[in-house]
């Protein structure tokens, strides 16, 4: 069956005959919950305000793991005036690689080009799981130019063994305080060997899609990219003027004592710029960082904070799915345990500290990721162990707390329900509103305990009755 649609989908790139929709789309703005036909999903389509509709150019392709497409969007918008290029998102989750997603990416794609001019010149990006549908259809399609891959995992390369394109340029954005940071090392890596024109920029950050400086930097990097091969004509934007703007950015980090990121953005202007202009050479600089006491002591506490990280990450990660199918309680005890003991990081160098938070956070990412797998009729028990496992490691996440309310209200556990209130309260929640409409929350006030919580963590002007 998985054959069967990467077949479509390939004929799908070649038909010339679309049937045009009557549809009138803002320049300059977010068109919304525009219908994908033969179905009943929708997508967002952002248009450069100089966009011109006769005329084919390049497309960008988003995939936001939670369906989020003005979010996904929004940042991509100063990368999309720039390039003239339009930006489009489906209003669905879309992280799974299974053949309804890969049949809705094919009528997706029609009714884009039923819209607007039949592109050549397709980019995707894809942020955590979205990265791993977009490294698939890059993958797999002829017209595939550039591929953005933010904050996901190592299992896209298994994805890209396969590239039409091996001319595809893949950029790679990842936060040093991502979970996923080690794993797109690897990525970098596995495409460095086999030969794959590629970068990883890493900023100062978590997990979360990337800003729309560095969104825009990735697609720079991969028109630069192109422009080395010589199989493309050169962008317009690719000038000494470029080569100026990404010495200038690597010389500010090193001016602010970033040397660890800044020796990397220089050696990205080194590798890439030489074989384009006549520049002045920045191995000069380059040499300077890395003689630098203060560099190369960084570099050595990133190198010693590292060690056994991706152990920990898939032992860590494998052992809490297993107890949140099982709804394991009574491991917690265990859990307690180990994130004590690991505690004596935050006592550590700064790179121990950002090792404890891609921990944290991928223990945070994997419950966030299990809550709409569960049904709250079928199985509430599983819903309360994620719930309270995320404010165990991130206490002040007020909707977790919310949900824990409603699910100990529904089971009858009314102390563990004042509980959670009390812990929300205490951990700066202020929305009355919300609160007061809550389900079953009306049970709750019945309990005197209710009312001496919000007497002493009392909300603006709190509604008694």
């Amino acid at each position: 069956m998985m054959r069967y649609f990467y077949v479509l989908l390939l004929l799908c790139f070649f038909s010339t005959t679309l049937q045009s929709q009557d549809i009138t789309l803002k320049k300059g703005s977010l068109n919304d919950s525009i219908a994908i036909a033969g179905t009943e999903s929708t997508f967002s389509m952002y248009l450069p305000g100089s966009y011109n509709e006769n005329s084919a150019g390049p497309v960008l392709f988003v995939f936001d793991p939670y369906g989020n497409a003005s979010f996904a969007i929004r940042n991509f918008k100063l990368a999309a005036n720039t390039f003239n290029m339009p930006v489009v998102a489906l209003n669905a989750p879309i992280s799974k690689l299974t053949d309804e997603n890969i049949e809705l990416f094919i009528k997706l794609h029609k009714s884009v080009f039923s819209i607007i001019p039949q592109s050549k010149e397709l980019y995707f990006s894809g942020f955590s799981g979205g990265a791993l549908f977009a490294t698939t259809m890059a993958a797999r399609i002829n017209t595939a130019a550039g591929l953005i891959l933010c904050g996901t995992n190592y299992e896209v390369v298994s994805k890209m063994n396969y590239l039409r394109n091996r001319d595809m340029p893949v950029i790679g954005l990842v936060g040093d305080e991502d979970f996923t940071f080690k794993s797109m090392e690897s990525i970098h890596r596995f495409l460095t060997r086999k030969k794959i024109a590629n970068d990883l920029i890493v900023y100062k950050g978590g997990h979360y899609w990337p800003t729309a400086g560095y969104l825009q930097q990735a697609l720079e990097w991969i028109y630069v990219k192109r422009a080395i091969t010589g199989k493309h004509p050169q962008h317009e934007i690719v000038t000494p003027t470029l080569y100026k703007k990404h010495y200038e950015y690597a010389n500010d980090l090193v001016n602010n004592n970033e040397l660890y990121l800044g020796e990397k953005a220089f050696t990205r202007v080194d590798k890439n710029y030489r074989g384009l202009f006549r520049i002045d050479s920045v191995r000069p600089v380059l040499d300077t960082i890395r003689k630098n006491k203060a560099f190369k002591k960084y570099k050595r506490g990133v190198t010693g904070a590292s060690y056994d990280e991706n152990n920990i990450l898939n032992n860590f990660g494998a052992l809490l799915e297993e107890d949140i199918a099982n709804a394991s309680f009574q491991n917690f005890a265990f859990w307690e345990e180990e994130l004590e003991r690991l505690n004596f990081y935050k006592k550590g160098t700064i790179h121990y500290k950002k090792k404890l938070k891609r921990i944290k956070g991928l223990l945070f990412h994997v419950c966030a990721e299990s809550v709409p797998l569960y049904d709250v009729e079928e199985s509430i028990d599983n819903l309360l162990f994620l719930h309270e496992f995320m404010i165990y490691i991130k206490p002040d996440y007020h909707k977790a707390y919310i949900e824990l309310i409603k699910l100990y209200t529904k089971v009858g556990e009314l102390d563990n329900a004042l509980s959670s209130m009390e812990a929300l309260l205490q951990n700066g929640y202020t929305d009355e509103d919300t609160l007061q409409l809550l389900p079953g929350i009306s049970t709750l006030k019945g309990r005197p305990e209710f009312w001496d919580i919000l007497n002493t963590y009392p909300l603006p002007e709190n509604k008694k009755e």
